[in-house]
Parts: C-alpha cells; structure tokens; sequence
C-alpha cells in the first residue's frame, strides 16, 4: 500500500510511514486495503495531461516510458481511479519513476533568459513606445508593459517546474512588484541578481530621460 500522505510504498499493517512519519488510521488502512484489492484485480490506469489535453490511459510502465522520453516530468498533473481530482505526479505513487528518471536540475545550471528579459524588455519597449505614442494614449502603453511582464513572469515560473524546481507563493509577487521578484529569485536560484540592479538602473534612468 501506500502512504496517503507523500506517496511511497509503505508495508501492509505499518502504523507509520518510513518516509515522511505520516501516522496510518483505521480509515487510511482500509483505503489502501480497498486500492490493493484493486490493483490485484486488474491494472491500474493512468491519465495525464500534456499540452493542456488529457492524454490515456497508461499502465504504470508505459507512464515510466514517457518519463523517459520528457514526455511526463515534474509537475505533470495525472489522473487515476480512485483520486478525488488531479495532482502533480511527484505527489503520487509514481513519485519514485520521476526521482528515478528524471532528478531535478541543479540550482546553478538553471537559466536566467526569462528574468534578463523580464528586467530590461518592458523598461525598453515603454522607453521607445513612448517616444511616438502621445501622452493621451498612455494606458495603452501601460497595458503593452503590463502584458509583457505577465508573458516573461510566466514563461520564467514554466521554466523553473520544467527543472524540477516548484516555485513559492512569493514567486508571484512579481506580478505586482517585478524588482522584488527579480531579486528574491535570483537570490533563492541561481543567486544571480544582476538583473534585478539593472531593472532598478534602468527605471531610473527612464524618470530622467
């Protein structure tokens, strides 16, 4: 059976996960009793979602097999009878395929395309839009700057769970205050926040010019 709580496969009548300590109840206990039975009786089948459709049903082997071909990865949401609704695949039985398989990215090799555009595109469009957009027509600009910070905020985040890497809560504040973003994920990552002081120098220099 496994443990409710983190996913791994834990010995039939443990009281405790080995893995995370998640104490087993009566109910968890004959859950997992019920899914055994189950899985005894046929093969279990998995649904996933790749490119925003829903892709199955696979057997466990054929979910290792995409697995292997980048297919499945970290943050894959699946599927299987007996789920209340969707989770990430890390989160599920099939946790040990994608550690197996595919190890997350190490912080240092991480790519920082996304925040160099998010720290200077924006800042530049508004500087070089504004030039020839009149003043009255200036929210049209902001929704322009607006949109774009959206689009590389987005991109960056996508990046980062393709690497195995599950971005925080405060990831999101970049929608609201991209500097403190730029910082704060330079410095938890790749500890590159070079781009941050540039996206400052040239918000700076945008007042004056």
């Amino acid at each position: 059976m496994f443990c409710p709580s983190c996913g791994k496969e834990i010995s039939d009548g443990a009281l405790f996960c080995q893995s995370c300590g998640y104490k087993l109840n009566q109910e968890d206990s004959q859950n997992n009793a019920e899914s055994n039975q189950k899985n005894n009786d046929s093969t279990v089948l998995w649904y996933y979602i790749a490119g925003n459709e829903r892709k199955g049903p696979v057997t466990e082997q054929q979910v290792e097999d995409l697995t292997k071909s980048g297919i499945i990865a970290r943050g894959t949401m699946v599927w299987r009878e007996g789920f209340s609704g969707w989770l990430k695949v890390e989160d599920t039985a099939l946790k040990y395929i994608v550690e197996r398989i595919v190890p997350a990215t190490p912080m240092n090799a991480l790519s920082d395309k996304w925040l160099w555009a998010l720290a200077t595109v924006p800042l530049l469009v508004n500087y070089l839009l504004a030039r020839f957009i009149p003043a009255s027509a200036s929210i049209v600009l902001t929704i322009i700057v607006i949109g774009l910070n959206i689009l590389f905020l987005t991109l960056d985040t996508r990046d980062l769970r393709k690497n195995g890497v599950t971005p925080e809560s405060w990831l999101w504040l970049g929608f609201l205050l991209v500097p403190v973003y730029l910082f704060v994920r330079g410095a938890k990552t790749t500890k590159n926040i070079a781009p941050g002081i540039v996206w400052c120098v040239l918000f700076v220099l945008s007042l004056f010019i």
